[in-house]
């Protein structure tokens, strides 16, 4: 229907008629007057003016809701007010991304985007950033024909939170508060490439708070299981905690190729230090050479030289007896415990077996004339280190020290013979 014929029918002509004698054509005296002035005509207008409104209004269909239908009516609409604002931006944003055409506008969108993830990051919103990423992802399933030129730059995004400029600000947000919530900061660190791995190891050695660093050290364990060189370098800086952290992750990662840095800390001025690097070597190197642990037995902390001597005394590790020399002719050697010695000794026999006879030999028969009391109890520990040894060149010393002097020595000897003896009638 065109306008003229609108207002050539007779149905409208008395609602189309100018309001000649209208309230407002009148002039207006009083807000008073107006108001009385108003409720005068709808009063007049209330019984006459039925008929007219009758002609526009338009049939209303009623139906009838349940009460179940009623409740969930009523909690979507609950829903729908407590929607987060930002989480239906990004969703929308989403949408648009996955049905634009415009190569200009898809550009400036994945920018968009991009500014995001920077400024969540900013803020430590991980959990938020992480509901980005699934956008994204969610955007290039639903749109399979993106061009690939915006797919790679989609792709490119996290990339960029990588970059150490990006990382630092996340060091500023975690160190700003040590309480601020760590929700999703693992996914989040997760989702960055192993290029991040040398901004995420500065981010470890600065960052104060234990929980923060527990969960970047978890994120590395994944992250650097490739390319652990980051990790090789920092072991050598001079913050304990941090190289601590590191030996940790070093630890999880179980790559043997690791083993040879960690030669380096054998004199680390840190003793908990040195006693992580014997841990991980146990860990990383079960068997095989204990020489790179033999190192550790001059160390001047009796707890590193303990730890190192359990880790050899298992049994699992072989040493020529020259590697031994360094430690039995250290000038603090004859100063050790008399526990320790025997650790010493056990570990000797198990790693260098009959070559350290010769030694035991010497020390069972050696004259007394000096530092008679050290001698005489070293000489006891090497006759029980050759009761265990038990070969013939074992026995012959054992027998040569049994016709010493010393009562001690020639007790041990013959003590360690009478064992031998004992087992050898046991096996009949």
């Amino acid at each position: 229907m065109t306008a003229e014929e609108i207002i050539k029918s007779s149905d409208t002509t008395d609602v189309l008629v100018p309001q000649e004698s209208g309230t407002l054509n009148s002039p207006v005296e009083s807000l008073r007057d107006v108001n009385s002035a108003e409720k005068a005509r709808h009063t007049n207008e209330g019984a006459s003016g039925t008929g007219q409104r009758s002609r526009f209004q338009s049939s209303l269909a009623v139906y009838k809701v349940s009460p179940q239908e009623m409740e969930k009516l009523a909690k979507e609409i609950e829903t729908e007010s407590a929607r987060d604002d930002t989480t239906y931006i990004l969703d929308m944003l989403t949408v648009i991304l996955a049905s634009e055409k415009s190569p200009a506008l898809l550009a400036s969108l994945v920018d968009v985007f991009g500014e995001i993830l920077e400024t969540l990051a900013k803020y430590g919103n991980w959990p938020m950033i992480n509901h980005v990423a699934g956008l994204l992802e969610e955007a290039q399933e639903l749109c399979p024909d993106l061009p690939e030129e915006h797919k790679k730059k989609l792709s490119r995004l996290f990339d960029s939170l990588g970059r150490p400029e990006q990382i630092k600000a996340i060091e500023a947000v975690l160190n700003k508060d040590p309480n601020v919530k760590t929700e999703g900061l693992l996914a989040f660190l997760l989702q960055l490439k192993p290029e991040a791995v040398p901004a995420l190891c500065a981010l470890l050695a600065n960052l104060e708070s234990e929980e923060h660093r527990a969960v970047v050290c978890e994120a590395l364990c994944t992250l650097a299981k490739d390319s652990p060189e980051p990790l090789i370098r920092g072991l050598s800086d001079r913050r304990p905690r941090y190289v601590r952290s590191l030996l940790s992750i070093i630890g999880k990662l179980k790559n043997p190729r690791l083993v040879e840095p960690l030669e380096k800390l054998v004199l680390h001025p840190d003793s908990q230090i040195r006693n992580e690097v014997i841990r991980m070597l146990g860990v990383l190197n079960p068997s095989g050479n204990g020489n790179k642990l033999i190192a550790f037995l001059t160390d001047t902390d009796e707890t590193v030289r303990l730890s190192a001597l359990k880790t050899l005394t298992t049994g699992q590790y072989n040493a020529p007896f020259s590697a031994w020399s360094p430690i039995i002719t250290h000038k603090q050697f004859m100063d050790r415990s008399a526990a320790e010695k025997r650790m010493i000794f056990q570990a000797m026999r198990q790693t260098a077996g009959e070559e350290a006879v010769p030694y035991w030999h010497e020390l069972v028969t050696q004259w007394l004339w000096t530092d008679s009391k050290n001698k005489q109890s070293i000489g006891v520990l090497a006759a029980e280190a050759l009761g265990k040894v038990g070969t013939p060149a074992a026995i012959a010393a054992l027998e040569a020290g049994q016709k010493r002097m010393n009562r001690m020595i020639r007790n041990a000897c013959t003590m360690a013979l009478a064992s031998l003896a004992k087992q050898k009638r046991a096996k009949g």
